[in-house]
Parts: C-alpha cells; sequence; structure tokens
C-alpha cells in the first residue's frame, strides 16, 4: 500500500513536469511508467531493463484517464514494426505477437476509471533462456474501449503507446549504415526525399537526421531540416521528408548527414544526391519563348560574321580615283556603304585618298549597275569628294556643274581677263568627259580666248 502510494505521487509530480513527454491519446488516454529511476532520466518516458537470460522483471504502468467522461481502457503488450515515416510503432491489438511483446504479461487487461483519476497495472517480464546479446524491444499500449452502436462488435479508439527496452548483457554492436538516399514526386506533387537507414548491431540508435539542400546554380540553401528518430537494432528504417516546391524548377544538391553513438563515440554518415525539379507548365513555356529568341539570334548573329568573312574573302580590289567618295564608290559596286567602310576599316569622316586601294565585297546573285540605288538611310551624308590639286575652268558654251562658278565670257568689243573660278566649300564631284583632250596648260587657254576674240571683231 506504502508502495502504491509513492507510485502515484510521483505520478502526480511527473505529470506536472513532464507532461510533453508520455502519450497522451486523442481521447485522453495517457500511460507512463509507474516506477522511474532516479539514475536515469530516459525512464520518465520509456521503459528501461537491464537483464540476463532467464531472470524475470516486476514493474507497473500508469493508465490515466484524462477526461471528464468515465472510460473503459485496453491495457496490452505488443511488438514493434517500423513505420513508413520512421516513428517508433507499435502493432496492432488484432496483429499476432511473436516477438518481444509475448515477454510481458499484465495483471489487467481492461480497466475502468473515473473522470481525472489513474491507476498502476503491474506486469512482469519474463526474459527466454536462449535471448540473444543486446537490445529487445516491445510495446505497452492503451487504449478506449467503445462499444458499435449496432452492437455487431468492439468499435475501438485511438491509443498511446510507450516503449519497453530490454538489454542483454555482453558484447554491443553499434553498426549503421545509409542504405539508400533518393529524390521523388509523390502521388499527392510533392517533392520528397527518401532516407533508408540500416541499423545491423544489436542495440537500438537514437540518431539526429539533418537534410539541407541547395540550389546547384547560385548554391543557395534552398532545404533544410533536422529530426531526430532512433533506429532499432537488427532493422531497416525510412524516413520520407517532404521539401518545398519550386514552379521555375532547378538542379539542386542534397546533403544527408547522420550523427549517433557508436561504437567508439560520436560517428558521423553523409551521402550526397543531385536532383531536378521540373518546372511548372508556364515556367516551361517562358523558357521555351526565351530559348527561341536565344537561338534566333545566335543564327542571326552566327550569319551576319559567316556573311562579312565571305565579302571580305570574296572581294575585289579598287583604287580611288579623283572625285570618289565612299559613298559614290559604294553605289557604282551596288554595296552598302557601311560594309564598305567596315572592311576596309575606315571610321568617320569616312574619307578615301586618289590611288588608295579598297576591297570591294562581290555581292553574289546580282550584278554590278550604277542604275541601282541604295536606300536613303545608307547614303553617307555630308562626305568629302576627293580635289584634285588643280581646279578645272569652265569656258566656251560648256554648262558648269553645280558647285562651281561659271566664267563669263567678255563682250566682243573689249577683250575680258582670264578668270578661274574658286571651289566652294563641300562642292559635288566633278565628273571627267568621256572624250576629253590632253589637257591644256593656262598659256594655250589664253591663247584660244584671245584668238577667239579677234575673230569675233
Amino acid at each position: 500500500m506504502k508502495k502504491t502510494k509513492t507510485a502515484l505521487l510521483t505520478l502526480l509530480l511527473l505529470s506536472l513536469i513532464y507532461s510533453t513527454v508520455f502519450a497522451i491519446g486523442q481521447d485522453g488516454i495517457g500511460i507512463l511508467p509507474a516506477y522511474p529511476r532516479e539514475d536515469n532520466e530516459r525512464t520518465q518516458s520509456i521503459f528501461i531493463f537491464e537483464s540476463a537470460p532467464g531472470t524475470t522483471i516486476n514493474d507497473g504502468v500508469v493508465v490515466m484517464n484524462n477526461t471528464t467522461d468515465t472510460k473503459t481502457i485496453l491495457v496490452y503488450a505488443t511488438d514493434t514494426t517500423p513505420s513508413s515515416d520512421g516513428a517508433f510503432a507499435c502493432k496492432q491489438l488484432s496483429e499476432d505477437i511473436v516477438n518481444e511483446g509475448t515477454w510481458y504479461k499484465l495483471e489487467e487487461s481492461e480497466v475502468t476509471l473515473e473522470p481525472n483519476t489513474n491507476i498502476i497495472v503491474p506486469f512482469t517480464v519474463t526474459i527466454p533462456e536462449d535471448v540473444s546479446v543486446g537490445e529487445h524491444n516491445a510495446c505497452i499500449v492503451v487504449q478506449e474501449k467503445k462499444e458499435a452502436e449496432n452492437n455487431a462488435g468492439v468499435n475501438l479508439s485511438f491509443r498511446a503507446a510507450i516503449r519497453s527496452v530490454v538489454t542483454i548483457p555482453g558484447d554491443m554492436l553499434k553498426k549503421l549504415e545509409i542504405e539508400d538516399f533518393f529524390y521523388t514526386k509523390n502521388e499527392g506533387g510533392k517533392n520528397q526525399l527518401t532516407v533508408t537507414l540500416a541499423n545491423s548491431g544489436n542495440v537500438s540508435l537514437d540518431t539526429s537526421i539533418k537534410i539541407d539542400v541547395n540550389n546547384l546554380i547560385s548554391s543557395k540553401l534552398f532545404y533544410s531540416n533536422t529530426s531526430e528518430f532512433t533506429i532499432l537494432n537488427s532493422n531497416q528504417q525510412t524516413f520520407n521528408f517532404d521539401i518545398e516546391n519550386n514552379p521555375w524548377g532547378g538542379i539542386y544538391k542534397a546533403v544527408v548527414t547522420i550523427t549517433f553513438d557508436g561504437q567508439n563515440g560520436p560517428e558521423t554518415l553523409t551521402k550526397e544526391l543531385t536532383f531536378v525539379i521540373v518546372p511548372s507548365v508556364y515556367a516551361m513555356a517562358l523558357y521555351a519563348s526565351v530559348l527561341i529568341i536565344l537561338i534566333t539570334a545566335i543564327l542571326l548573329l552566327s550569319g551576319s560574321k559567316r556573311k562579312y568573312k565571305m565579302a571580305v574573302r570574296d572581294s575585289e580590289e579598287y583604287i580611288v580615283k579623283e572625285g570618289d567618295t565612299l559613298n559614290s564608290i559604294a553605289k557604282d559596286h551596288n554595296v552598302k556603304w557601311k560594309l564598305l567602310a567596315k572592311i576596309n576599316g575606315k571610321k568617320a569622316p569616312f574619307e578615301v585618298k586618289v590611288d588608295e586601294r579598297l576591297k570591294i565585297p562581290m555581292v553574289k546573285g546580282k550584278e554590278k549597275t550604277q542604275e541601282t540605288p541604295l536606300m536613303a538611310e545608307n547614303n553617307l551624308p555630308n562626305e568629302r569628294p576627293v580635289i584634285p590639286t588643280t581646279s578645272i575652268p569652265t569656258f566656251n558654251n560648256q554648262q558648269p556643274e553645280v558647285g562651281v562658278e561659271p566664267v563669263q565670257t567678255p563682250p566682243a568689243t573689249q577683250p575680258a581677263p582670264f578668270v578661274v573660278s574658286e571651289p566652294i566649300s563641300n562642292p559635288q564631284p566633278i565628273p571627267t568627259p568621256t572624250n576629253t583632250p590632253q589637257e591644256s596648260t593656262s598659256e594655250d587657254i589664253i591663247k584660244d580666248i584671245q584668238g577667239d576674240i579677234t575673230k569675233a571683231q
């Protein structure tokens, strides 16, 4: 009786201090160890036993009704089982008990509790003679018993469970490996990283699993998670982590880091993974548009460079004459003056010199013609023609070109002096006559004029 009162007092204190440690079901049903050890804080939330094969252990479990209603509660022991999310799990009441769960015998399998009351249910653990060295896990579970409304059977509610560990002394083997690490897109469309750990030792291992995901291009942290899990001995457990979605997609690098208390102290395991998140439909449409524009620009640029190289390769040589300009030469050869200037390395003001040798690009599929006009925007503005060293005067009845002041013919009664016109600023080119005789000297021109005057008299 004294032992029971002490246990209840301990239970009251633990309910205030460790209210988040023990399991509380959705219906307010709870469970925790009745006699925790002072030398091990973990015994406040789980059962921990160390004993030799063939021995029997006596202990008790506290069953709580933290509701305002009277509850009938089922109490039972069962085997552990790995869960899909890596958490510690226990078999259902309907499943066969074939492993460590068979070692436990509870004095009560069903209790009825008034509102906000609790009770200690004693139990024994009988360890087999042939048990192996190492750790052995089982579960003690409580859940409310509910009668079905149609009386067709029993309807069981949510349950709460507590882990029970029996360790057989001997050589302890702690060995953990990362068996698999991969990326998938689950049925719900979420991006998921999966880690599979294999504990081939004979004791369970408390592990820390950390996952960091970085964008491989920008090196920016995309996702990070750290979780604590217990990996049961001689067992394989899988852990799934849902990561954020990126509608723009991208290439990512994930690193999983496992830390645990190994055979010779703390150990760390790491594994890397590179994966691709597929962009959304809208993002892919945008990427396709940008790609098309980029490819088109590249093709145009490469085509322009190719045409330029061909123009340089297939060019012919032209010697600049008096009166030539870059624009006039371009028109005569049916090419754009900008291309002509680029090939010959001409820069503003784009002047050419007499006897200068220019490269003239050949225009395929077109014959050179002087009648083919160029577009207005291709004309070279404010260009200065090649000016001869001596001005050519105009005489007799020939009409001078625009930009050259004509020579006045003197009256018949009086001789007039010979006048040589001065070139105005920016004159237009003076074409060379097709049938021009050998250039006359100044003395010959004066004699001819005087002869004409004499005849007129």
